[in-house]
């Protein structure tokens, strides 16, 4: 055995003894989520390789995330026929929105954590020949597993954020040994892939392929059912302290019309309704009541696959994520819907879709929350700018390219 296999047999030894001496603060973590995000007892199983499902050949094995990556990677699913599919995720929110989208043939899990015999349990149970990551999920035993069973591992809208480009060197190896089982990368742009070579991809194995984020909708918004008989604005995928200060600016703005909050994580917005009695606001849980009554003041979205039919319905979409340090969430929903949309300055996450919007005056980003509720003010009370910024949203969306197609095409073409 040369140096180098020794060495990437050494590395991988120590990165899963590391993981096994952490097993337990991982289980402690993982009871706390399934509790706090409604994960239940079958979060807590698959998450440790416990699959109850009779085991069959599944040819096609798509990884996303969390909330953002399923929405990703939806559209690329009826792509594959008649061939079964498996479908993980982290996430209980993510699980609950890909079982209510998903079509027959695709089998939904998380996505167990990265030991080795839970890994190698999900690979030996589905037996999949291709593996396609969203954006950036690098597990080294997920990794390695896959290529041990003749996996073939591609990156779809491949990403490498800063903290990961500058990682201390210590781990530098660790990812050229990773990205050494990567059969392909399609990276958002230029640095994302000189980002991926500088990990250790090798250059043959990545393009550029485009932004996927930024991909016109193959498929026409749907007919919705009317979500409220009041005029409302809406925030979605608020994070902690977020709710904080939009509801300061909505007040500053003289609460023109009801609020209705979409919470990033929907088992939070229970803990919010408990802050805003206390201070005498009226609110409702959309689980609890299903229409906003004439009373609320404030109406409080726990479901999971609701954020479209509340867009399309709106007034006009604070996206969050972008009040506090979170790096801000996907605008495409609201405009394709053609709403006019507020965030406010942390969107280094979406900087390419900001930056496209923003050029076409497409959308407003504020930078304080005193901004955001003078713009909470102006859009409510001017219904011809608030027409023309989802008016330019929307053409702004249907003059992208249709980056799906392109993914189905490559997906499409693989054996089988």
């Amino acid at each position: 055995m040369t140096a180098e296999p020794v060495s990437n047999f050494l590395r991988l030894l120590i990165y899963n003894l590391t993981l096994l001496l952490l097993s337990p603060v991982l289980l402690l973590l993982t009871l706390y989520q399934a509790r706090r995000r409604r994960g239940g007892a079958r979060f807590i199983k698959e998450r440790f390789g416990l699959f109850r499902t009779s085991a069959a050949q599944t040819p096609y094995w798509f990884h996303a995330a969390s909330v953002g990556e399923i929405q990703l990677v939806l559209p690329l699913l009826p792509c594959t026929g008649q061939a079964r599919v498996l479908l993980t995720c982290n996430t209980p929110e993510a699980l609950r929105l890909a079982e209510k989208k998903v079509g027959p043939g695709v089998e939904v899990h998380f996505c167990p954590i990265d030991f080795f015999w839970a890994v190698g349990r999900l690979v030996r149970h589905f037996q999949p020949k291709h593996l396609f990551i969203v954006e950036t999920e690098l597990w080294p035993q997920l990794f390695a597993t896959a290529r041990k069973h003749g996996v073939e591992i591609r990156i779809i809208n491949g990403r490498v954020g800063k903290k990961t480009a500058e990682a201390p060197i210590a781990l530098k190896p660790l990812y050229r040994q990773m990205l050494n089982h990567v059969t392909h990368i399609w990276a958002r742009d230029p640095i994302d892939k000189d980002r991926f070579i500088a990990l250790g991809c090798p250059k043959d194995r990545v393009s550029v392929a485009g932004n996927l984020k930024l991909s016109r909708p193959s498929e026409a918004a749907p007919a919705y059912e009317t979500v409220s008989p009041r005029p409302f604005s809406l925030a979605i995928s608020t994070h902690e302290d977020e709710e904080n200060k939009i509801i300061r600016a909505w007040k500053s703005a003289g609460k023109q019309t009801l609020l209705v909050i979409i919470p990033r994580h929907p088992p939070r917005a229970a803990g919010i309704a408990k802050s805003l009695r206390a201070e005498n606001i009226a609110c409702d849980l959309h689980s609890k009541i299903k229409i906003p009554q004439p009373s609320t003041d404030v109406y409080l979205v726990d479901t999971t696959g609701d954020v479209g039919a509340f867009c399309a319905q709106s007034d006009f979409v604070f996206v969050g994520g972008s009040l506090v340090p979170v790096g801000g969430h996907n605008l495409i929903e609201p405009a394709t819907l053609g709403k006019a949309i507020i965030s406010g300055p942390h969107t280094e996450n979406f900087d390419s879709m900001v930056d496209y919007l923003l050029e076409r005056e497409a959308m407003v980003v504020t930078s304080t929350e005193e901004e955001l509720a003078q713009e909470w003010l102006n859009l409510s009370n001017n219904p011809v700018r608030r027409d023309r910024l989802g008016t330019a949203a929307k053409q702004a969306v249907d003059n992208l390219p249709d980056r799906v197609q392109f993914y189905q095409d490559k997906i499409n073409s693989l054996p089988l």
